[in-house]
Formats: structure tokens, C-alpha cells, sequence
């Protein structure tokens, strides 16, 4: 396991090394926040289960037919976040949450630009802070590779992710964390 300070200057390594690559069409530059990767790639072996689609719970949500997330659509009550990053005041709250990706197929799940000061993701072994995820494709038993991780936040809020399609279509979807999205409930 690497100590917290290895992994933070890995961290700051990859987000110079990324940040440096080139943009495609409609995409913008990265932040630029040292700490917080523009893209990684997660691996397959880092799923931490895989199990049929009946067994990914009620409150997720399947987008595209690729990803399975906890969404405010999905979920009626906002996600729950703790104290994670004290070095960092844009990633100071977490909020676990399971990322699904459905076999043999490629997932790309991203921050819109807009929230980039505030918000990162991570999912996979490492748990590195992102903007841009991509996973797969995975072959497995089951339809479904769980990955574990989750959202990183300045302050509780309702946020936006966008999941890219096949097709480069691109969906978003709100996430209520630590605080409820419109339609949702505040958890007690």
C-alpha cells in the first residue's frame, strides 16, 4: 500500500502527464488542479464483484445500457458524504458510491467543465481524483463489474456527470450528495 504523501505526489505526476495530452472535439482543457487527474483509465481486474442485472439494486440507475449509477432519478434520497481529502478543500467530502459497468462493453464517465473547481471522481483501485474516467471493455461471468469509489465535493451539493455513448451522444445525470437533489429527501 502506498503511504498518503506517495500517492498524493503520484497523483500530482499523472494530472501533469495527462493534463499535457491533447483535446478531442467538443472537449475542454483540464482545470489544471494539481492533485486531480484530467483522465485514467480504469482497469477490468480492479471490478471488485460482477453479478447478473437483477442484483444491482433498486436505486440504480442504467444509462445508455453501459453504466449503472445511484442518481438522483434512481434514488430517492441524497447520498451521504464524509470527510476525505483535508489537503485539498475542493475534495474536503466523499460520497461512496458503486460504479457498474455492463461486460464487453466501454464506459466513459466524466465532470462537466463547469464543475471542475468543486467536484472529481475515482473509482478502481487507487482512487485517484479525475475528471474523465474511461472503463472497458471487460469480460466477465456475471453482465455486470462493479468498481468501487466514488464522488469527491467542495461542499454538499447536487452535481452533474455526463456519461459518454457509443455513438460520443452525451447524457447527463444529477447526483444528490450530501444534499438533496430537486425530487429528492434529505437522509436523516
Amino acid at each position: 500500500m502506498l503511504s498518503r504523501e506517495r500517492r498524493l505526489l503520484w497523483v500530482a505526476v499523472l494530472a501533469v502527464i495527462l493534463g499535457s495530452c491533447g483535446v478531442g472535439d467538443g472537449e475542454t482543457r483540464p482545470s489544471g488542479r494539481i492533485g486531480v487527474a484530467y483522465w485514467l483509465p480504469v482497469r477490468c481486474e480492479e471490478a471488485v464483484l460482477n453479478v447478473p442485472v437483477e442484483e444491482l439494486g433498486p436505486d440504480m440507475e442504467v444509462i445508455g445500457g453501459v453504466v449503472a449509477l445511484r442518481t438522483s432519478a434512481s434514488s430517492n434520497i441524497a447520498t451521504q458524504v464524509r470527510r476525505a481529502y483535508d489537503a485539498d478543500p475542493a475534495l474536503r467530502l466523499g460520497a461512496k458510491t458503486p460504479l457498474w459497468v455492463r461486460r464487453n462493453t466501454m464506459a466513459e464517465i466524466r465532470v462537466p467543465a463547469t464543475f471542475h473547481e468543486r467536484v472529481a471522481i475515482a473509482w478502481g483501485y487507487y482512487g485517484v481524483p479525475t475528471h474523465r474516467i474511461t472503463v472497458g471493455p471487460c469480460p466477465a461471468e456475471e453482465e455486470w463489474l462493479g468498481f468501487s469509489g466514488g464522488v469527491y465535493v467542495a461542499d454538499p451539493e447536487c452535481i452533474t456527470l455526463e456519461v459518454v455513448h457509443k455513438d460520443s451522444t452525451v447524457e447527463t445525470i444529477e447526483m444528490g450528495l450530501g444534499t438533496p437533489c430537486p425530487g429528492q429527501e434529505q437522509r436523516s
